[in-house]
């Protein structure tokens, strides 16, 4: 039972190494979780037995056995997809969801009940697991559910600097992260210089634009992929709209074509959707915000076939609310493409 691309995590027994594990198992790197929580929904429910338990507040993670024997094999030239084991690794990963979403709802529901509490927040890698945060903002009776965007390794870099401010330094509380576009800003000439470099200028054609929103909101209308490069960059994993590839949601196929042309990833990804802050609850169930991209929301029926390019199997889609205070240019855009 140890791994054989990622050893250490065969020896640790909390829930994220459990996750990274079966992350291991189906597609031999530890670090493909995001890809574990898109394939679950098309497991069939039942068929592994539980991988984990949590009972009077104790987690127990039982070793990794023998039955699970059928780990990820190298490309033998076929398609991922194609494998004879595609069933089970669905399956495995419908379970390792599952108790995922049973660990946190179970673990939340006593703080909440231990603390009096109304509002949580969420850190730490398995925070990046969307469908059980929707569940924990809806399910766990906390009257506010807030997931820091950087919930990976590299937020740590949060909790140092609060640290350091607030109890070695003495300072007051001041600062409210309602956005993460904290990286650097490019000017128009280091754009300029990056797009005339031979190889690229040879394959470019340079236009400006005096209204970027709706020309850019045109060009997705017209079926056209946009690479949106725009203002700073985002802190954390997820691309939130200044890093962004666009497309139009409308047509089934744009799924694929992303996938297939331009990621060159597995078919079953879903995508992601932005929408304007004020028409969110119009078109997904639940009151809960989601700036960072980090929880997932059932998709109203009547909307379900108007935008099937970023509806999953399981009727979800991982939502990003986009509000004009935060991130102006987005909001244009996505005015002028409902224009």
């Amino acid at each position: 039972d140890r791994g054989f691309l990622s050893d250490e995590f065969y020896n640790m027994p909390g829930l994220g190494a459990l996750y990274s594990r079966a992350s291991t198992y189906i597609f031999g790197d530890w670090n493909k979780c995001g890809e574990l929580m898109g394939l679950a929904p098309y497991g069939r429910h039942g068929n592994v037995k539980p991988l984990m338990q949590i009972k009077d507040n104790v987690l127990t993670v039982p070793r990794w056995t023998s039955e699970l024997n059928k780990p990820y094999i190298a490309d033998s030239g076929e398609k991922w997809e194609t494998s004879p084991l595609m069933k089970h690794w669905e399956d495995l990963a419908w379970r390792v969801q599952d108790d995922t979403e049973k660990v946190l709802l179970a673990r939340a529901a006593w703080l909440r009940e231990t603390t009096g509490a109304k509002n949580l927040c969420i850190a730490g890698g398995v925070a990046l697991n969307c469908v059980a945060n929707g569940r924990v903002a809806r399910e766990s009776g906390f009257e506010n559910v807030w997931i820091q965007p950087a919930a990976g390794d590299d937020g740590i870099a949060i909790g140092c600097a609060y640290y350091g401010w607030l109890e070695i330094l003495k300072q007051p509380r001041s600062f409210v992260m309602d956005h993460s576009y904290v990286g650097r800003r490019y000017s128009d000439q280091e754009v300029g210089d990056a797009i005339a470099k031979f190889l690229v200028s040879v394959q470019t054609t340079q236009t400006k634009s005096d209204n970027i929103a709706r020309d850019t909101a045109k060009l997705l209308a017209d079926q056209k992929v946009i690479g949106w490069f725009q203002d700073r960059s985002e802190f954390g994993p997820r691309a939130l709209g200044n890093r962004s590839l666009l497309a139009d949601p409308r047509k089934p196929e744009m799924k694929d074509i992303l996938n297939s042309r331009v990621k060159h990833r597995q078919p079953f990804r879903p995508f992601a959707p932005i929408v304007l802050y004020e028409r969110a609850k119009e078109i997904f169930e639940g009151e809960e915000d989601s700036p960072f991209m980090l929880i997932a929301k059932n998709v109203r029926p009547e909307w379900r076939n108007r935008i099937p390019a970023i509806v999953h199997v399981d009727g979800t889609a991982r939502v990003q609310t986009v509000r004009e205070e935060t991130n102006p240019t987005l909001y244009r855009l996505l005015k002028e493409f409902d224009a």
